[in-house]
C-alpha cells in the first residue's frame, strides 16, 4: 500500500486513508462498489491478484455509472452497470466485471504498461488481444494488444481524506 499511495500526487500522500469498499468486507458486488465509494474523492483503488500481485489506480472523479472525460482520449474513468475501468484508448489500464474478475492493458491515457504480472490467461493459453472492441463510436483497442487476465483476490476503494484548509493552502 506505501508504494502505491507514494504515487498518488504530493499533496495527498500525508492523507488519512479510509476504507471505502472492500471485497473481503463489503461482498462482491459493483452496485455495492458504487454506493459505498459515493463521496470518496479522490480515490485509491487498490486490487491483489492471485500471484499475490498488488497494483491499482489513483482517481479523481467520484464513481457512478457513467464516463469521465480526460481531453486526450475519453476513457480515463468508467462506471457501467456490470463493470468498472480505469485507463483506456490501447487498452484498459484496469478493467473489472460484476464478479471483480479483472483484465489489464497497456492504457494510452496513462502510459502505463499491464499492470499485473500474473499473466492470468484463462485455459492456460497465450493473452487474447481484444480487436475491435468498441464503446460507442471509439475503437478501444486499434491495433490490438495484449490483455492480461487476473484472478481478483481482494479489491478495495481508499477514500483519501485531506482537511479542506490544506487544500485551500492555509
Amino acid at each position: 500500500m506505501a508504494s502505491l499511495l507514494a504515487a498518488v500526487p504530493a499533496r495527498f500522500t500525508t492523507s488519512a486513508l479510509r476504507l471505502a469498499y472492500s471485497t473481503a468486507v463489503h461482498g462482491v458486488s459493483v452496485s455495492t462498489f458504487y454506493a459505498r465509494t459515493r463521496g470518496a474523492v479522490p480515490a485509491l483503488l487498490v486490487a491483489r491478484d492471485g500471484a499475490g500481485g498488488v497494483f491499482g489506480a489513483y482517481t479523481t472523479a467520484e464513481w457512478r455509472v457513467g464516463p469521465r472525460w480526460t481531453r486526450k482520449n475519453p476513457y480515463f474513468q468508467l462506471g457501467a452497470e456490470r463493470h468498472l475501468a480505469v485507463g483506456g484508448g490501447g487498452g484498459f489500464a484496469l478493467w473489472l466485471d460484476d464478479e471483480f474478475r479483472g483484465t489489464t492493458a497497456a492504457s494510452d491515457t496513462f502510459g502505463s504498461p499491464v499492470l499485473c504480472l500474473e499473466g492470468g490467461r484463462e485455459g492456460g493459453g497465450a493473452s487474447t488481444p481484444l480487436a475491435g472492441a468498441r464503446v460507442g463510436s471509439h475503437t478501444i483497442l486499434d491495433p490490438p494488444r495484449e490483455e492480461r487476465r487476473f484472478e481478483c483476490v481482494v479489491f478495495e476503494a481508499w477514500a483519501l481524506e485531506t482537511a479542506v484548509s490544506t487544500l485551500r493552502g492555509a
